[in-house]
């Protein structure tokens, strides 16, 4: 790499250049992503004398993810030009695995998770997407008829991991990048996949819009002013729906948020579609394809409160249980197996963590003395989604058997008579995708309780009374399950 001038300030650059500048948020620390690419070279060289003027803490990232025989070479040549820069370079080799997506995608997963491990609290992450990238992705999302969502294209600033994302090129056409670059005699590299139009991206960038330029010489302008447009009429609809989502969400349990579905429905048709959606968003869920997104309203919303209907995409489930529409993972859909014997702790104060499938149970002896709260039953934290129940267990049962429930289970919460576990989760509306997951405490083939809601009537801690104090004879334990 011939040996480049460093640049002491952005005074001299192009004027919108300058002006992309500006606009980046001001932050103590901020991290560079460098390809070695045209645009993110512009990107570290352009910005970091802007950049210095609020901090020294400026890193630069290459992401190596092993695609290109040439992999090594970009990573040498990011490790040089950062070198000349005098700002820390820092490689991280990657493994992409695609999980039922495609390259692209899993590449680009693996890329923001360094990015993401590179950010402090506060930090600002700086990557050179460029208007015609804007313009490129509205056109090919629209291809796949994703809808009106589609024009919104990239975000310039959006949150990610514990500080911001922020693109100054985004209004910039890459065009005026390569001028300037070119003017500071600077380097970069070439992705030899850019050329290969089996990659949809490449196929609209080098066979399509040539055309559509001839036809339209501000293609690229017009399709970023939609995507700009389009922006505004989401971030409304957003606004709308946060102010609306006291009505129609309900907090059925932990902070896992569900749809109150009868208040849902008292909303218009086009409104409940913007509702589904913005929920998914909290969620932090992917959105579903059309047609199962259309499933939701034909087969969930509208079937009666205990059908058991589904709509499973990628990792996740959306169900109807209780007039209520939930969205949990696919994984409570597996049969799991977490059998094993148990021992009680020995000593007051003396905790027992275990891992299981999908939680983890807490168990510790109460001091003599201890105040027990409750009523003898189980406490269920709704904002945590945390089962808990204090019971006194005689040494002679153990060692205990934690494992899931098992067809007959019964158990004695009165003298003489028994009640069926099934018809207690039934009555108790517990969650049907939870009820497998719920460890139970036996003995033998005696059933102590179950962790989502009942204690046998002989290992109660007192005559459904608050306020007991736990003495050394009785053993009281005290059962915390929190699912995960």
């Amino acid at each position: 790499m011939p040996k480049i001038k460093v640049l002491e300030s952005i005074f001299g650059l192009d004027q919108e250049i300058q002006e992309a500048i500006h606009f980046i948020p001001v932050s103590d620390r901020y991290v560079i992503a460098l390809s070695g690419g045209l645009d993110s070279i512009a990107l570290a060289y352009f910005c970091i004398p802007h950049l210095k003027k609020y901090t020294s803490n400026i890193q630069i990232v290459h992401v190596n993810h092993g695609l290109s025989p040439n992999a090594r070479m970009w990573a040498g040549f990011c490790e040089e030009f950062c070198l000349q820069l005098e700002i820390p370079c820092h490689v991280a080799k990657v493994d992409v695995i695609c999980e039922g997506e495609g390259l692209e995608a899993a590449a680009r997963k693996a890329r923001y998770a360094v990015f993401e491990a590179y950010m402090k609290e506060g930090g600002v992450l700086l990557q050179g997407h460029h208007l015609n990238d804007q313009a490129e992705t509205v056109l090919m999302r629209l291809c796949k008829g994703l809808g009106p969502e589609s024009l919104k294209g990239i975000p310039k600033k959006r949150l990610i991991s514990r500080g911001v994302l922020f693109r100054p090129w985004l209004d910039l056409p890459r065009e005026l990048l390569e001028s300037s670059v070119q003017a500071y005699q600077l380097a970069w590299v070439e992705d030899e996949s850019n050329q290969d139009s089996y990659f949809e991206r490449n196929y609209l960038r080098s066979e399509v819009f040539p055309l559509l330029k001839k036809r339209q010489p501000a293609i690229f302008q017009n399709l970023g002013r939609a995507a700009k447009k389009s922006q505004e009429t989401s971030e409304f609809i957003y606004e709308w729906c946060d102010s609306q989502k006291d009505t129609f969400l309900s907090n059925y349990y932990a902070d896992q948020f569900a749809i109150d579905i009868a208040n849902l429905k008292t909303y218009s048709n086009k409104q409940q579609v913007f509702i589904v959606r913005f929920w998914l968003d909290l969620l932090g869920v992917r959105h579903p394809t059309e047609g199962s997104f259309q499933r939701i309203f034909d087969d969930l919303l509208s079937a009666g409160s205990d059908s058991k209907a589904e709509v499973c995409w990628q990792d996740n489930v959306l169900r109807v249980f209780d007039n209520t529409l939930f969205c949990f993972p696919i994984s409570f859909k597996t049969e799991t197996e977490f059998s094993f014997e148990l021992f009680l702790p020995e000593s007051a104060g003396q905790t027992l963590v275990k891992r299981l499938p999908h939680g983890r149970l807490t168990i510790s002896l109460c001091a003599s003395g201890q105040d027990i709260s409750g009523d003898g039953k189980i406490t269920y934290h709704k904002n945590t989604a945390c089962y808990e129940m204090y019971c006194q267990i005689p040494k002679s049962l153990e060692p205990l058997t934690v494992r899931p429930r098992k067809g007959g289970d019964k158990v004695y919460l009165h003298a003489k008579h028994s009640a069926s576990l099934k018809k207690l989760y039934q009555s108790n509306k517990i969650l049907p995708w939870h009820r497998d997951k719920l460890p139970l405490l036996s003995s033998g083939s005696v059933l102590i309780g179950s962790l989502a809601g009942f204690i046998a009537k002989d290992f109660l801690c007192s005559d459904q009374q608050s306020g007991l104090k736990a003495t050394s004879p009785q053993r009281v334990f005290y059962f915390c399950f929190e699912l995960t």
